[in-house]
């Protein structure tokens, strides 16, 4: 079986600046290059379109053309399956290229997955017939079983995450275990991301958060299961991408990469005792995890740059308005500490 994978077009980048809008944010799409290398290890073809950079390279137009130029590029590859994955800032166009597709080859199934398919998932098989499956949550496992069902080998009530149509009814099955070892999910398929990477990659560190954020989605997406890879596998994983892809650069992918200081430490450590292995990385983390302890060994061991979620800075009544404050106040000064030359711009021979 052939598999097109589409990334989700990436609005959080969007300018408008010119006659035609642009995207000023690139970042590969870590999680289908996963999807990517466990299709090809359960013996079928992976093929990924990523809208962004096709926008980039100006193959697609992002104006009015965007959705048909979209699909005829994922026909071109001559599809079995086809699998979107979702974002809420795009949804709606995913779902514009799905029933575009759905028009042209009525046959042709098509899957969506990723955060904001996992939460509407029977809303959105209820509204809208051109969509056939979803899949929630993790896949890495539960979609080599989804293609196996594609096939008629095993039936489609036995795949854990999956939501579907079945005698002119949704049916949601129970929900997909989480992956419990990250290590032994294969490398992403950098193979197949036929875009210019420009020597910045990234490394999926873990998965989960132990925070439970009102308006965030990553703990009920991962079921609160905060999981992190070993020291070895990063370490291989790195080596890999510097030998293979020439690496220069590393996006360390966690929602809160530094939720576990401990091991963020334990982490640097090893990087600052591992011979030839310079480069620049960068990671996600909250002013509350982070301190100039930490912030100072991360730096001697590589990190170029820090985004902080910051959960609330408006000033307003009571308690509330002092903890924002507090927070205002914890912001400026990791902000103001992070920009100094002792982290931002430590030079990578120090």
């Amino acid at each position: 079986m052939r598999v097109v994978l589409v990334a989700n077009l990436n609005l959080s980048g969007l300018q408008v600046r010119q006659a035609e809008p642009v995207l000023d944010s690139l970042v590969p799409p870590l999680g289908l290059l996963s999807l990517a290398a466990v299709i090809q290890a359960s013996g079928h073809q992976a093929v990924i379109i990523d809208p962004n950079y096709e926008i980039d390279r100006g193959a697609i137009s992002l104006g009015r053309e965007f959705v048909a130029q979209t699909i005829d590029a994922v026909l071109a590859e001559k599809p079995d399956l086809v699998g979107f994955s979702t974002m809420c800032n795009s949804f709606h166009i995913t779902l514009r290229l799905a029933e575009r597709l759905k028009a042209l080859c009525p046959d042709l199934a098509n899957l969506l997955g990723g955060p904001q398919v996992s939460f509407v998932d029977q809303e959105t098989l209820a509204v809208f017939p051109f969509i056939d499956f979803v899949l929630r949550g993790e896949a890495e496992t539960s979609l080599p079983a989804f293609l196996r069902a594609l096939d008629g080998l095993v039936p489609y009530a036995q795949i854990p995450g999956l939501s579907y149509r079945s005698a002119g009814a949704v049916v949601r099955n129970p929900p997909p275990l989480p992956v419990d070892d990250l290590d032994a999910l294969p490398f992403p398929a950098w193979h197949l991301f036929r875009y210019d990477a420009q020597g910045a990659y990234s490394i999926d560190v873990g998965r989960g958060c132990p925070f439970a954020c009102k308006f965030c989605s990553t703990s009920s997406f991962f079921q609160r299961r905060f999981r992190l890879k070993s020291f070895d596998r990063l370490i291989g994983e790195i080596r890999w991408l510097q030998q293979n892809y020439h690496a220069t650069a590393i996006t360390f992918v966690h929602d809160l990469f530094t939720a576990n200081r401990k091991w963020v430490r334990a982490l640097c450590e090893r990087l600052l005792r591992e011979d030839n292995l310079q480069f620049a990385w960068s990671a996600s983390a909250r002013i509350d995890t982070v301190d100039e302890a930490l912030l100072d060994i991360m730096g001697r061991a590589g990190c170029r740059a820090l985004f902080y979620g910051i959960t609330a800075a408006a000033t307003g009544r009571g308690e509330a308005a002092k903890d924002r404050q507090r927070c205002s106040d914890h912001c400026s000064h990791h902000l103001r500490r992070d920009r100094s030359d002792a982290f931002l711009h430590r030079r990578l021979s120090d």
